[in-house]
């Protein structure tokens, strides 16, 4: 039916949207079905081939319409398929919206320290092209961001194909992927406390702290459960979590170093506080945090055997009791290979160079 509607009228945005998102809702099934070793009615193949082919088609047909929402509101709904054969596609609707005109012009009125719509985009292109190993095409997109001039200035001053952050603040140390916990004074005083922090969490499980778990970032999970139960987040500490978690909550209330000097957060969770889940099986896919400004340390504290996440390239395993520590801006992945759930507290903090040169602020 789509398909007689595109034949009456080819040059409508619409009417070939629809069509793409239905063959792309198609190919998603097919793979789902040959995964679970199920013959599909087609092959998926030929689902794929038309997907690119209206994929691009739209583009062309955006493009000269200047329906950049458009284009944004199909790709959130092709990621939220989680496809991987999509993910090449999705990365070219990424870099059409970094070239666009109405992308660029925030870097006319928006600051470094703001999310710019141009950055976001080919961060969004690059993140997908690295997760399927697209690597020729990730690192052209790279050079393409990289080189990027307004104004006869250079607007992105990414280094690394690891580490593209939407939000990149400049004047940091060179980029370190993972942090020695003895380079970071709450890591010592987390891994000194893990016992009580331990006991806390598996008092508010018996109580029933998993009535406030809440998805983590579902769009990631590839496969299980990533889950979270957040004690201090958008500049906040949750009440319900905190009377489940008091001791935890003592022990940080006035040890996030961006939040203690009275330093301004560039995110709503710059600074961060959570319990985090992962169930059997669970793959977290490749993903970044928004900006350079944040490192993750991350405490083993149930279930951590079999457990592993993947920074920049190097593998590192959880485990009970010890400190995993590592900038939130560079690629990570994670699964869980145990056989019970995993539990870890994750404490985001604002990065020692900004902490110990708030001038870099006011600089910007």
């Amino acid at each position: 039916r789509i398909e007689r509607q595109l034949a009456r009228s080819p040059e409508n945005v619409e009417v070939r949207s629809r069509l793409l998102l239905a063959y792309s809702k198609e190919l998603a099934r097919c793979n789902r079905t040959t995964l679970k070793g199920t013959a599909p009615l087609a092959p998926c193949s030929d689902f794929l081939e038309l997907v690119h082919l209206h994929g691009m088609e739209f583009l062309k047909a955006s493009l000269e319409a200047s329906t950049a929402k458009r284009i944004q509101s199909v790709m959130d709904t092709l990621l939220d398929l989680k496809d991987f054969q999509l993910y090449p596609l999705i990365a070219r609707f990424a870099v059409t919206l970094a070239r666009h005109e109405e992308s660029l012009s925030e870097f006319d009125w928006k600051g470094e320290l703001q999310e710019r719509a141009t950055m976001f985009h080919y961060e969004t292109a690059l993140q997908l092209l690295k997760s399927v190993k697209c690597l020729e095409e990730a690192q052209e997109v790279f050079d393409e961001a990289v080189s990027l001039e307004r104004g006869g200035q250079r607007m992105i001053a990414w280094t690394k194909l690891w580490q593209t952050p939407s939000v990149y603040v400049r004047g940091l140390r060179p980029v370190s992927a993972w942090w020695e916990a003895t380079d970071l004074p709450l890591a010592e005083v987390l891994e000194e406390n893990m016992s009580a922090i331990r006991s806390e969490l598996q008092g508010l499980l018996e109580k029933g702290g998993q009535m406030i778990v809440d998805p983590a970032y579902p769009r990631l999970t590839s496969m299980g459960d990533w889950d979270v139960i957040r004690l201090y987040y958008n500049k906040h500490w949750d009440p319900t979590a905190v009377a489940l978690a008091p001791k935890t909550t003592e022990l940080l209330r006035d040890k996030l170093p961006g939040a203690s000097n009275g330093l301004p957060y560039i995110h709503y969770n710059t600074e961060e506080v959570c319990f985090f889940r992962m169930t059997p099986g669970t793959r977290v896919m490749m993903h970044s945090g928004g900006c350079n400004a944040r490192l993750n340390l991350s405490l083993g504290l149930l279930g951590c055997s079999d457990s592993f996440i993947e920074v920049a390239g190097e593998e590192r395993r959880w485990r009970n009791g010890e400190m995993l520590a590592f900038d939130d801006s560079c690629d990570h992945s994670a699964r869980h290979d145990g056989e019970e759930d995993r539990w870890v507290l994750t404490v985001g903090v604002m990065h020692p160079d900004l902490v110990e040169r708030p001038e870099i602020f006011r600089d910007v």
